[in-house]
């Protein structure tokens, strides 16, 4: 009843901005998607509306299994908590100004974010699993007499587990030399784990993802026996239950136990502070510096223990030079880092590695973040190369090439090694407005920390994704969107890969 009267209330909301002679935009899509390796027919309606500065787009849709039912796990108004992640999650959008603006803010999907000049945030995206995934992010820019305040929120639906939270504020030193700070964090990585059902139980660690008052077996089977038999205790003694089943409960209890502490996980923080220099040569020319600091600790990769360091270590640009030219703009810096550090750490692939489920044999899952994995890299230097460009009038083209030389760890001799730690970040983008029947055309492709990265040999770090839409009819499209990414198993030293792809034809009216 309460989904009815919501849905209701958006329509009249809907109408009264037509009212208003807001030019409106309608897009209704038809298709699938997979949600826990499960496969829904999607129905979703997308309005969107723009008056002056303001823009605001919604995102309503279902999700129907084969017999019909209806996913309602993402309509859930059982508590005033859910209702409102109900609401906010079904905002695609809300937008004030341009990120140039004096003042800008924007609520929603956030694909291309970087703070200061990136050497800790660079790219990130909060939508890179859209549509099984929906985070409302919020980015907010406000400048007052020289000083300019900005605030990165990746997910206000789980305001202390979202993957980052960052503040920069911005101040002019002196004529044409401007200084930045910025403290960013991610409270709890592990809260990256997927969690379809918010039972605070993993998905690789519950039997029952999509049943939050279940999450193992042994939990369900003792349920079943309570109710068959009138036990109410897990007492081995219990003189309530017939003899024979208080035992067999309180042996099922035991084992419950031990699988329920992956739910106990402790929160694991990771944040990093930066501090950098921009130099306005001209409107088109600047020179920067940017140091950052990362905080937490990563893990001892010694077998035998030997004594680590284990604390993160930190980074820093001397020189950087960023140009723009018409419809070129090219960036390129000397960098170095101690050991325990990694560039752009929120990256574009961060919501898929911050947190991961490995698996060690048959019958053990362990995790591990980001954060644990920085141990990996020792001191480094090197340069980076970056190019964004319009080649003719029909693509754009972008790359970043990050080179690195220094000690990286050798896990086959146990100790660390000479050897590259490269980067690459490609998009390939094509205007589609002189192309018939081509809506939208991109790909792209992210390989981080490894020696050559045009190998393309998959690890933890690898993204691949495109999104491709071709005109059926008038106002009717076909986007076939997909993304890889890839875990690695311990029993088979192999990554697997880890696919999402959403297939629907889009209705514009």
């Amino acid at each position: 009843m309460k989904l009815k009267y919501f849905i209701i209330s958006i329509i009249l909301f809907s109408l009264s901005l037509s009212q208003e002679k807001i030019p409106p935009t309608y897009m209704a899509s038809f298709g699938s998607v997979t949600i826990n390796d499960k496969l829904y027919n999607q129905i979703s309606f997308k309005p969107e509306f723009t008056m002056g500065k303001v823009g605001l787009g919604l995102d309503f849709y279902f999700y129907f299994d084969e017999d019909g039912n209806i996913y309602d796990e993402n309509w859930d108004f059982s508590t005033p908590e859910a209702s409102l992640k109900t609401i906010l999650d079904k905002i695609y959008y809300i937008r004030y100004g341009m990120p140039t603006d004096t003042f800008y803010f924007k609520i929603g999907a956030l694909p291309k974010q970087t703070i200061g000049h990136g050497i800790l945030v660079s790219n990130y995206a909060n939508d890179i699993d859209y549509p099984q995934t929906r985070r409302v992010g919020f980015d907010f820019r406000y400048t007052f007499s020289g000083f300019r305040l900005e605030v990165l929120h990746s997910n206000v639906k789980e305001p202390s587990s979202a993957g980052l939270f960052g503040l920069r504020t911005v101040f002019p030193l002196v004529p044409n030399i401007d200084m930045g700070f910025a403290v960013v964090t991610d409270l709890d990585q592990n809260s990256g784990l997927p969690d379809s059902d918010n039972d605070s139980f993993p998905d690789d660690w519950d039997d029952f993802p999509n049943d939050g008052t279940l999450s193992n077996y042994y939990q369900s089977m003792i349920q079943n026996l309570q109710e068959d038999f009138n036990c109410t205790y897990y007492d081995e003694n219990d003189s309530d239950c017939p003899q024979g089943i208080n035992s067999t409960i309180f042996e099922y209890n035991e084992m419950w136990n031990q699988d329920i502490a992956i739910s106990n996980l402790s929160k694991d923080n990771v944040s990093g502070i930066s501090l950098d220099l921009t130099y306005k040569i001209s409107d088109k020319v600047r020179l920067f510096s940017e140091f950052a600091q990362l905080t937490g600790d990563t893990k001892n990769p010694y077998p035998d223990n030997t004594i680590f360091n284990t604390n993160l270590g930190y980074g820093f640009i001397p020189i950087g030079l960023e140009a723009t030219f018409n419809a070129i703009k090219l960036t390129i810096d000397y960098r170095q880092s101690s050991e325990n550090f990694i560039f752009h750490y929120w990256d574009k692939n961060y919501e898929h590695n911050r947190a991961m489920v490995s698996i060690v044999n048959e019958d053990q899952k362990e995790v591990v973040t980001k954060e644990s994995l920085l141990y990996q890299f020792g001191k480094q230097k090197g340069g980076s190369f970056g190019f964004i460009a319009n080649i003719s009038k029909y693509l754009r083209f972008s790359v970043n090439y990050l080179y690195l030389r220094g000690d990286k760890w050798d896990s086959s001799v146990s100790r660390y090694v000479s050897d590259k730690n490269n980067s690459f970040y490609s998009k390939f983008e094509i205007d589609t407005s002189m192309i018939p029947k081509v809506e939208i055309a991109e790909i792209f492709y992210q390989q981080t920390n490894t020696a050559n990265p045009l190998k393309f040999k998959n690890n933890e770090n690898t993204l691949f994704g495109y999104n491709i839409g071709i005109t059926l009819a008038n106002n009717l499209a076909l986007m076939l969107k997909g993304r890889k990414t890839y875990v690695l198993d311990h029993e088979t030293g192999e990554y697997n890969p880890v696919k999402n792809t959403q297939i629907e034809t889009s209705l514009y009216f």
